[in-house]
């Protein structure tokens, strides 16, 4: 450039309720030559590992493609990364370059970064492209503008809120369109019977649309409840903490309700499995519905979505309430993991091996995470082998990733050869419409169903 020197800016910050303060930006320019003898450990410290975690998620969702109505493979590698971006808000000071890591994976818990605008320019907060920012770590994310950390944490709650709008309303479009294409794509006997019992096509078309509705409410609730009942434990943590504050007794107020609607939430779906273990065979849109929730289990263990809702509650409940405790924090966290592995050992909750194998894998590279983490802590993330240690545990967590996304390619190729020799086998063209039916509904478990549903029909 041709400046070279040191530039002040100063300019007011104004938050989305009209909420401002004054800052000063100090602009350093100098000629490279300068920072020759530097050594090389600066530049690795300012490397970013951000590369867009969500469009490795949504490709997985693309090819953990299990069935319309069935749970997606994917959902295990969205928690995967839910553990990532929470090992950040754990009571542990980390390094810069791990906050940097685990801020790329924000997103899947709802800690968004927060656009203030600016007269002239817009200021985006560290946190998008992996900038080292934790939820609650405020003063090492905005020490460049002098507002209250409150404030920017009810910021946060309202932007995740706007954003959760926008992504179910994307979602609802979706699940619309698939009504439309499953109608004028697939026309089996049993799709044009069906079509008949509901009143004729029109008819079918809202029932269907109706029930798209509903289970594109239901996957959106699954993908959020993670991130929102943390994001609300954070808040009532971070308030006990703070309880002279005045300007978190709304957020406080809020998060209270949304961790009993959350709640309430778990044993409406405890009671709703029974309602599908005894209706999902005489109502078909009980099982289209709520299927998403049950039909990945086996039959009589369909309760294990509960104890997947209830460790999602606890973990969420441990990272916030134990608020900077961090040997606290991993304590509990590393008994909720070894309990939910013997348990699953006990079980076997899945129909099929591959989505127990992955849940089991998975759950135990947590439990290898957080011993590590717990090393960490123990030693310090400032000392040289506490980073080592970080630097590790990062390309732990890349490994787990890619590895994951090879084992979906792997059993997408299973699924599609699969699908290729069984209607290869099917003489009647009827039958072949059934089984593409079958198929698109409930994945290589569509032969499966229609025994199971003809077995209980029979007992019943």
């Amino acid at each position: 450039p041709e400046f070279f020197g040191v530039e002040v800016l100063q300019y007011r910050v104004c938050s989305f309720d009209n909420r401002c303060a004054s800052a000063v930006v100090t602009i350093e320019v100098f000629p490279n030559d300068l920072f020759e003898s530097s050594s090389s450990t600066t530049s690795s410290e300012d490397d970013s590992w951000c590369i867009g975690g969500i469009l490795v998620w949504l490709f997985a969702c693309v090819i953990g493609f299990t069935g319309l109505q069935v749970s997606n493979n994917a959902w295990h590698l969205l928690f995967l990364m839910q553990i990532i971006a929470t090992t950040g808000q754990l009571g542990i000071s980390y390094p810069q370059f791990y906050l940097d890591f685990t801020s790329c994976f924000g997103w899947s818990i709802l800690d968004m970064p927060l656009p203030w605008d600016v007269d002239g320019f817009t200021v985006l907060v560290d946190g998008l492209g992996g900038h080292g920012r934790r939820l609650l770590d405020f003063e090492s994310w905005v020490d460049v503008i002098d507002i209250d950390p409150e404030v920017l944490l009810w910021g946060n709650f309202f932007w995740a809120l706007i954003v959760l709008i926008l992504v179910f309303i994307v979602m609802l479009i979706v699940f619309v369109i698939a009504t439309v294409l499953q109608y004028f794509i697939i026309q089996s006997s049993k799709h044009k019977d069906q079509v008949e019992e509901q009143g004729g096509m029109m008819k079918s078309l809202v029932l269907e649309a109706l029930e798209h509705f509903i289970r594109a409410l239901l996957i959106f609730l699954q993908v959020v409840y993670f991130g929102l009942v943390l994001t609300a434990f954070i808040i009532i943590g971070y308030y006990f903490r703070h309880v002279d504050s005045t300007e978190l007794i709304a957020p406080f107020i809020i998060s209270v309700i949304i961790v009993l609607l959350a709640l309430i939430w778990i044993i409406f779906l405890s009671v709703a499995y029974f309602v599908y273990r005894t209706q999902r065979w005489l109502n078909a849109h009980v099982i289209r519905t709520l299927g998403f929730f049950y039909l990945h289990y086996r039959s009589t263990v369909g309760w294990w979505n509960t104890i997947n809702l209830a460790r999602f509650y606890l973990i969420a409940a441990t990272v916030g309430l134990l608020l900077g405790w961090g040997a606290a924090q991993l304590s509990v966290l590393l008994v909720i993991f070894i309990v939910y592995v013997i348990a699953l050992i006990i079980f076997r909750p899945y129909q099929q091996i591959f989505p127990m194998l992955i849940d089991l894998l998975i759950s135990v590279f947590v439990i290898i995470i957080l011993v590590l983490l717990f090393i960490v802590w123990g030693m310090g993330s400032d000392t040289s082998a506490g980073e080592w240690i970080l630097r590790v545990i990062i390309w732990m967590f890349w490994l787990a990733i890619v590895l994951y996304v090879l084992l979906l390619l792997v059993y997408l190729f299973y699924v599609v050869v699969t699908y290729i020799i069984t209607r290869k086998n099917i003489e009647s063209d009827s039958k072949k419409k059934n089984y593409d039916d079958n198929f698109l509904s409930f994945g290589t478990g569509g032969r499966q169903m229609e025994r199971r549903q003809h077995g209980d029909t029979l007992d019943n």
